[in-house]
């Protein structure tokens, strides 16, 4: 396949994917385009240009209860000196949205839809824009490839690759108005605009796109500052290509100076923003959430079930591995793409929200790509043609491929995908299959689920018929004449204390019956069964699983909870905690046995 007709598969297969297999614009309430960090991004644009309340955002209660974009208002928090609201992101994406915003605005006042700036015209443009944006960066890739001497095949391999075998997929096609699908397409018009401006004379024209490109891509996300490294060191290999590079700045001092004062007048957008909402110039949005720089997750974001890069897209080890080729084959690339991979990569994983809260992979990493589709392409081309590459290379890519698509199916609508709690245990339950039983779910809690044997030994029992709680229910009973429960006004049942003196034993398992009237479907606010382990008082562990999780509306069943008995545990308490949730939960016939 040649490389354009690989680009001509790649934007058909992304627009089938947006507009037929998962149609994001045409979704209710949170699952739209225009929602969770998306409507955040987007906020600027109808408080500025439909409701002109930058500052108070009175519109946004109503927009909330019209639309439900997420669970709460956090796109922006009320700044207390100044008393207006401030937007928690940075205003790049909204500056990138506007073509699809001002057609839609046009649209729906001119055909009589609601010109409120979230109704069907504006979820539907900024759905076509977004992928348009990512049909552009995958334009601007093969083009860089090619200019960049890669075989023509290579490229299309890369091409399908990043389509299909990587979490690119997600965010060029489903949620494709995220920040990352255009993120990718500027970075690669950031290398399109380099290897010209090397090539050829430096202009003034090339200077103020790659000040522009670099500037939008800050004013997006703020520590995107380093895509300068890719213009300051391309080239640059060893002491005399550093030294001729100095001697080229000083020569085209001008055009460097103009390049920076571009960068720097759009990134300051921002800047003005929060100096006109607040009366100051710098103004940190994202509250408690920080940065930790000396002690980044890399292990976590790099390979943890929870959210590994490369567990979830690990196609991506091609292109690690193709530093070492990139090094060996084509020097004078190395250093700015591994500089940038190093630093991009330190970031990503120093914010303390590693994971990045409900995405496929680490969506972060997305914007990386045409970076990295240099060494990867390296990689292609040193190893094509050997027989190692046919014996493991194909089979694991057509693996890879294939995982990756079941992952995308799984996330939305297979269901068998948490964008913000997988574990080890559940991944490896649930990888590759396509039913799984609803108990499978409690490894998304509590990592323990035992074959008790027939032997087990029962050491606690309570059918709450003698109890005389406040929390006793003798209408919704389960079995005999009360049952106990939690709901809205009682969100905790009475502890229940047990003495334990071990055995031998080490294993646990407390049974229960539960009945639920109707679904709660916010994992934070789904009802809890826990064990908490003691000994003389100091707590050694907490087990628990959200009982909603295996629950529907109306349905009765019998749930266990097992867990791992510390050394030293002399007293056990069973708790039922409703999570500040608003679903009533019934439960009866508690039992706690051991086993080995």
């Amino acid at each position: 396949m040649s490389s354009k007709s690989a680009w001509y598969f790649s934007i058909l297969f992304l627009f089938f994917a947006s507009f037929y297999g998962y149609p994001k614009w045409s979704k209710p309430n949170t699952e739209a385009t225009l929602s969770w960090d998306v409507s955040g991004y987007y906020y600027y644009l109808p408080a500025f240009f439909i409701y002109k309340d930058p500052k108070q955002l009175r519109f946004k209660e109503d927009i909330q209860q019209k639309y439900n974009p997420s669970s709460s208002l956090y796109q922006a928090f009320k700044e207390e000196k100044s008393g207006n609201y401030v937007m928690k992101y940075s205003a790049g994406q909204a500056v990138l949205y506007a073509p699809a915003f001002f057609l839609a605005h046009f649209v729906a006042k001119m055909f009589g839809f609601s010109a409120d700036g979230f109704s069907l015209p504006y979820q539907f443009a900024i759905q076509l824009w977004s992928v348009l944006i990512a049909f552009l960066g995958l334009y601007y890739l093969r083009k860089t490839l090619l200019k960049l001497k890669f075989a023509d095949t290579i490229v299309a391999m890369i091409l399908i690759l990043y389509v299909l075998g990587t979490n690119y997929l997600n965010y060029a096609a489903i949620d494709c108005a995220m920040s990352h699908n255009y993120l990718f397409t500027l970075y690669s018009l950031l290398l399109w605009e380099t290897i010209h401006f090397y090539e050829n004379a430096p202009s003034i024209g090339r200077g103020l796109r790659i000040g522009a490109i670099i500037g939008l891509a800050m004013l997006t996300r703020p520590t995107e500052i380093i895509a300068a490294i890719i213009p300051l060191l391309w080239n640059v290999f060893d002491y005399n290509s550093l030294k001729n590079r100095l001697l080229f700045i000083i020569k085209n001092f001008k055009i460097i100076i103009i390049t920076t004062l571009m960068g720097g007048i759009i990134g300051s957008i921002q800047l003005f923003y929060w100096k006109y909402i607040t009366g100051s110039w710098l103004v940190y949005s994202y509250g408690n959430q920080t940065f930790s720089w000396l002690k980044p997750h890399l292990l976590d974001g790099l390979v943890s079930a929870k959210k590994g890069w490369l567990v979830y897209t690990p196609m991506m080890l091609f292109s690690l591995i193709g530093f070492y080729f990139l090094y060996r084959n084509r020097k004078s690339w190395f250093l700015a793409t591994a500089l940038f991979l190093f630093c991009f990569i330190w970031i990503a994983f120093a914010w303390d929200i590693w994971w990045y809260g409900g995405s496929l992979g680490q969506r972060q990493m997305v914007q990386s790509y045409p970076i990295l589709a240099i060494p990867l392409a390296a990689f292609l081309e040193a190893t094509i043609h050997k027989k190692s590459f046919k014996i493991l290379a194909i089979p694991i890519t057509i693996l890879g491929i294939y995982l990756n698509v079941w992952w995308h199916y799984q996330a939305h609508g297979g269901g068998l995908f948490d964008s913000e709690g997988m574990t080890r245990q559940f991944f490896w339950r649930v990888l590759g299959r396509y039913d799984v039983p609803i108990e499978t779910q409690k490894l998304l809690d509590n990592k323990y689920d035992f074959n008790m044997p027939a032997n087990a030994t029962l050491i606690y029992s309570n059918d709450f018929e003698k109890d005389t709680t406040q929390n006793i229910d003798k209408q919704n009973i389960i079995n005999g004449k009360q049952s106990i429960f939690v709901d809205k006004d009682h969100q905790f049942m009475p502890d229940i204390l047990i003495p334990f003196q071990s055995d031998g034993k080490d294993k646990i398992r407390a049974t229960a019956i539960f009945r639920t009237m109707a679904k709660e479907w916010d994992v934070w606010k789904m009802a809890q069964f826990r064990m908490v382990f003691q000994k003389d008082g100091i707590t050694l562990k907490d087990n628990s699983i959200r009982i909603q999780r295996v629950l529907n509306g109306g349905e009765t069943k019998t749930i266990w909870l097992d867990a791992k008995i510390p050394t030293g545990t002399n007293r056990i308490i069973v708790k039922l905690w409703n999570a500040d949730g608003n679903q009533k939960i019934v439960m009866d016939d508690l039992k706690i046995t051991v086993f080995e």
